[in-house]
């Protein structure tokens, strides 16, 4: 889905005659990856696997607008244009508590172009083995929401560093995301390229006594309510929502408890959970 005269807007293309457009995009989820980056991803059509960006209804790329980064290069200072026309028909609009694009869309919209530079620059095709990519951690600031008739949401990305520790690259994104002009959201994210192989040793978060509390109290909310419906309200009264028929089952968004009730600080504590759909594809 496109808006309405945005055929006409420009779209990069790499030295080797490659267009970044919708298709090339679309792509990185379900096509062949030299297909998305071009030739020097062509290892990656056979048994290789490589990280792929979300596929619909989750993808929030259209094209790519301006590049100025060397395919293949681990180096810093690789910039990306990203657009994304917003459709203003949009799931997430009709499921979220309020017309606006709910932050986790907004989220997405700004982090898939730093998983598309990573690729691009080589995280994946100069390694040995496969690997895997993680958001480790950022920070951000959300200037504005977005509604059904927002047009074309603009994302600019700087890579800011590249380093390897051991089994890792580290790669450091500057994001800014824009319309008309004007910020929408800005953030500093950090993400890890890992091999499979350290991934699927990886122990996880140790459970403390007030997680392992928590999931008590929800194992028995859960019993009591059955298989009802459950909804959750914001602190401003609108229903805490998520795309129920974009890959999911039909369950409760989350359990949780009010002020005073739970977490290390007394505020509160939330706890999602969703069932897959037989037909999702992650």
């Amino acid at each position: 889905d496109v808006v309405p005269g945005s055929e006409s807007r420009p779209i990069a293309v790499s030295d080797e005659g490659h267009r970044f457009d919708f298709r090339s995009l679309a792509a990185c989820a379900w096509g062949r990856p030299s297909e998305a980056f071009g030739p020097f991803y062509r290892d990656f059509d056979g048994v290789r696997q490589c990280p792929r960006l979300p596929g619909a209804p989750y993808h929030f790329m259209t094209r790519i607008s301006a590049l100025d980064a060397r395919a293949g290069v681990m180096v810093k200072g690789g910039k990306v244009e990203v657009e994304y026309d917003i459709p203003p028909d949009a799931w997430y609009f009709s499921e979220n508590g309020r017309r606006t694009m709910p932050f986790c869309v907004l989220l997405e919209a700004a982090l898939q172009p730093c998983g598309w530079l990573a690729s691009y620059i080589g995280c994946a095709a100069n390694q040995s083995s496969d690997v895997r990519f993680r958001n480790l951690d950022g920070t951000g600031t959300l200037h504005r929401e977005l509604g059904p008739e927002a047009g074309t949401l603009v994302t600019r990305v700087t890579n800011t560093g590249v380093s390897k520790a051991g089994p890792m690259i580290i790669v450091n994104f500057e994001v800014a995301c824009l319309l008309d002009g004007e910020p929408v959201c800005a953030c500093m994210m950090a993400s890890g390229q890992v091999q499979g192989r350290t991934v699927e040793t990886q122990a996880g978060l140790v459970a403390d006594d007030l997680l392992a509390e928590l999931h008590g109290r929800i194992a028995e909310d859960a019993a009591r309510a059955g298989a009802r419906d459950v909804q959750r309200r914001g602190v401003d009264g609108a229903v805490l929502r998520l795309g129920l028929d974009a890959g999911f089952a039909r369950q409760p968004l989350a359990d949780g408890f009010g002020e005073g009730e739970g977490g290390a600080g007394g505020a509160g504590a939330l706890a999602p959970h969703r069932q897959l759909a037989s037909f999702a594809k992650v």
